[in-house]
């Protein structure tokens, strides 16, 4: 749970005209709801209970930017619960700058060294992702033969992994973070990294 009183990681957010806020916890909602309430005075404000990958199917319902709409969107998704979808979606309006905490070791700790991935985690990332060629650019064949003589597959390295997905958001976003800020735990694990998408 953020306090999303005075920004979201430094970022100011009350210098907009109006706000929707959607979580699908309806305790986490309620927390955010009576601390914003607190700090946001005069705004127009709503509170939306439900997974954002539906409400957000709705977004291209108006024609934001020919009506001179602009905004800011922050995701935060838990896991990897948010669909590349959603993400078009919101590309899809030219009107909204996407600041996306991108849930990189959730999708490091689902891809196995050398393959054999179970087909829940397979499908999981073709949603993640939008697509199913994924795998052909994180997986390569294994210069070293194993010990009894078959091509082994060797997946790409953290630093890799990321780079692909930067790539695959510029297939629908013209503009994309090119060195994205990378979060890290105390022990120096890749956590997420924070993508602006314009």
């Amino acid at each position: 749970m953020k306090n999303f009183g005075d920004g979201v990681n430094g970022i100011r957010l009350w210098i907009y005209q109006w706000y929707i806020f959607i979580d699908s916890n309806q305790e986490y909602l309620k927390k955010l709801e009576d601390n914003i309430y607190q700090k946001a005075l005069n705004k127009n404000i709503e509170f939306m209970q439900g997974d954002c990958n539906q409400l957000l199917k709705t977004i291209n319902s108006f024609s934001w930017y020919s009506n001179y709409w602009r905004g800011v969107i922050f995701l935060d998704p838990y896991a990897m619960n948010l669909n590349w979808d959603s993400l078009s979606s919101i590309a899809n309006t030219k009107a909204f700058d996407v600041w996306y905490l991108f849930p990189l070791s959730a999708v490091n700790r689902v891809l196995p060294r050398h393959g054999n991935i179970p087909e829940a985690h397979r499908l999981k990332l073709h949603q993640v992702l939008g697509t199913t060629m994924w795998e052909q650019e994180i997986y390569k064949e294994s210069p070293q033969l194993t010990l009894f003589g078959e091509v082994d597959l060797e997946r790409a390295s953290i630093d890799q992994i990321k780079g692909y997905i930067l790539k695959r958001l510029k297939t629908i976003f013209p503009g994309v973070s090119v060195n994205p800020l990378t979060l890290r735990n105390p022990k120096t694990i890749h956590r997420y990294f924070y993508c602006a998408l314009l």
